[in-house]
């Protein structure tokens, strides 16, 4: 039994959870292209943020072994982190697309590819692999927005640099509102 075989009302057994997280991971990193290429058609957003919480949880617990005081608190800011991210993300690249190809993408299957390419943080607990880690993501992202959408690799990567300008350029915002 698969995630998307049950009924949304009925329970979901954490052998069916565990299972289908594992299909998930070992297919993202042996062969990502087609895995993105059946996103679509095979999942749903329940999947989608099903897996973004348990890659969230285990990269915060990993990653808290790492600290050295205040380790709830960490993992805490460390699941808040990797569960708000991709869903920001996924949120600037809706309208980006807005501007750039409308129609061509939901917020739903923006949010199914950011959410799967979060497969990185399961390595970026390592300590000096969170930045390498987060390029992966991105170019992730990018094969994501190739294969769903069927766009060229270049308007995939000036989509994802507009998005990390934006992102950027919020976070600085956010700096200066808070000096005030």
């Amino acid at each position: 039994m698969t995630i998307k075989a049950t009924n949304p009302g009925q329970p979901i057994s954490v052998k069916s959870v565990g299972r289908q997280f594992y299909r998930d991971v070992v297919h993202l990193l042996v062969r990502p292209g087609s895995f993105y290429e059946a996103l679509p058609a095979a999942r749903n957003r329940r999947d989608y943020l099903l897996f973004l919480g348990l890659t969230a949880v285990i990269y915060s617990v990993l990653s808290a072994c790492f600290t050295a005081a205040h380790r709830p608190m960490f993992i805490g800011l460390y699941v808040v982190n990797a569960l708000l991210m991709p869903v920001v993300t996924a949120l600037v690249l809706h309208l980006v697309f807005r501007i750039l190809g409308p129609e061509r993408y939901t917020y739903g299957l923006l949010l199914g590819v950011t959410a799967y390419a979060n497969v990185v943080l399961l390595l970026a607990w390592i300590p000096g692999m969170a930045p390498w880690a987060e390029m992966v993501k991105y170019v992730w992202i990018g094969l994501g927005l190739v294969k769903t959408g069927g766009i060229s690799g270049l308007k995939a990567f000036f989509a994802i640099a507009a998005t990390a300008v934006i992102l950027v350029m919020t976070i600085y915002l956010f700096q200066v509102l808070v000096r005030f």
